[in-house]
């Protein structure tokens, strides 16, 4: 334990040198002291959630932080003896079945489950093992301690969201009360700052965002930053990449010359229509309807305490029915009779109201000026709002889950509403 400390000690003092005064940490226009005091906060928050994954969640094999750190603890066991299998389980080169079978959450469920439940594994991409195989990598390091690792965490975190405020201060579009609404939205630091998928998924989709819109560097560079950050959040939560390839291709059509812009706007209506005709349309809406299956069966052999919904889809007018409910789940879910009640969920239903107020004061008649990135954002949130409250019946679930678009959407919103619209709008309602 004295030298599990020690490494803490280490690396936090390290750390907080380097966001002290490497550049890549300084964000122009604001105080020095601005990062290093976001990435404590963060630490901070991430520390209650281990808390309450520890005193709370007592069961390890099902708390969500722990089951894959134990996982990666056995990974770690391999390297003094069989190094090999360390590598080639961190890898990915090859399987090691004496190793595997002492993992409780490596595999995806398990055949007797699938049988049992009688649906599929939408798990495509295996994502369990992308956060095993990060704390595998982290244990040589850390010592085993797992609070050391969440400075990792959280560094690689607060490491995107500078590189995604660096590329909009540069756009001259992030003031004070737009960076808070992309770091500091309280759902956002808590779910987003511990040794979740959600952490990872964040950092993923700002460096994505950041290679995108910054057009200061290279080509090359940017492909370097956002390749691997796409692959990341492919493997991490694959859904996610469903709703940000459109996105992304918005961005670029509206980027293009009116004359392009209608070429491509063709090109794609033929592709879409190209989709629709191989049936790949369908799959993938199938996909869906087992994935919401799946999840509801999970929830139910799992006596989730609360859920959003209790009905599969099994036909394409309950999946129609189904688009604007799902919707409204993702954006400002659960609210009411569903929420469950506790203080997580008091904590997002006032940032859902904040986002309502946000929507009403935008819809206000006004001259609303969105850039390419801002519509991009939009969109990115509808349709990943979608795929959340179709397929996401546990209200926990929502709850997390949505921070993977909450940031960019309050960042979007904040910074087209001026504090002389709001003025005006309040101004109106005085009595007279």
């Amino acid at each position: 334990m004295l030298i599990q400390g020690f490494l803490f000690v280490f690396w936090l003092a390290l750390m907080l040198m380097a966001l002290w005064r490497l550049p890549m940490f300084r964000l122009p226009g604001f105080d020095k002291r601005t990062v290093p005091l976001l990435f404590v906060l963060k630490c901070a928050a991430g520390a209650a959630l281990i808390a309450i994954y520890t005193f709370y969640y007592t069961d390890r094999k099902t708390a969500d932080i722990y089951k894959f750190f134990d996982d990666a603890a056995v990974i770690a066991q391999q390297l003094p003896e069989h190094p090999s299998r360390y590598v080639n389980l961190v890898l990915g080169l090859q399987q090691e079945p004496e190793v595997e079978q002492q993992l409780s959450n490596w595999a995806p469920h398990s055949e007797q489950w699938l049988r049992f439940s009688q649906t599929t594994d939408s798990n495509l991409f295996h994502s369990n093992r992308m956060v095993t195989r990060i704390h595998a990598l982290l244990f040589p390091l850390t010592g085993g301690w797992i609070v050391t690792h969440l400075l990792f965490f959280n560094l690689f975190v607060v490491l995107a969201l500078c590189s995604l405020s660096k590329a909009l201060i540069a756009k001259d579009s992030l003031s004070t009360i737009g960076l808070l609404s992309l770091w500091c939205m309280p759902s956002v630091m808590f779910w987003c700052s511990g040794l979740l998928k959600d952490s990872l998924v964040l950092a993923g989709l700002a460096l994505v965002f950041a290679a995108v819109i910054n057009t200061q560097n290279s080509p090359a560079r940017r492909l370097m930053v956002g390749v691997p950050a796409f692959l990341l959040v492919l493997l991490t939560k694959y859904y996610v990449v469903a709703a940000l390839i459109p996105a992304l291709f918005l961005f670029l059509l509206l980027r293009l010359k009116p004359k392009l812009r209608v070429v491509s706007f063709i090109a794609l209506i033929f592709f879409v229509l190209g989709v629709i005709y191989l049936g790949l349309a369908e799959d993938a809406i199938q996909m869906l309807w087992s994935k919401r299956e799946e999840a509801l069966k999970s929830a139910i052999l799992g006596e989730a305490r609360s859920m959003a919904f209790y009905t599969p889809v099994e036909d394409w007018a309950q999946f129609v029915a189904e688009i604007l409910p799902s919707v409204w789940r993702g954006l400002v879910g659960p609210l009411g009779d569903t929420s469950g009640g506790g203080p997580f969920v008091w904590m997002a239903a006032a940032e859902s109201v904040l986002l309502l107020l946000c929507l009403g004061l935008l819809v206000w008649p006004g001259k609303h000026r969105f850039s390419h990135f801002a519509w991009s954002v939009l969109l990115f949130s509808l349709l990943l709002a979608f795929i959340v409250g179709f397929t996401t019946p546990v209200t926990g679930g929502l709850l997390r889950y949505k921070t993977a678009y909450l940031p960019f959407l309050m960042y979007v919103l904040s910074e087209r509403l001026s504090l002389e619209r709001i003025k005006g709008f309040l101004t109106r309602w005085r009595v007279r």
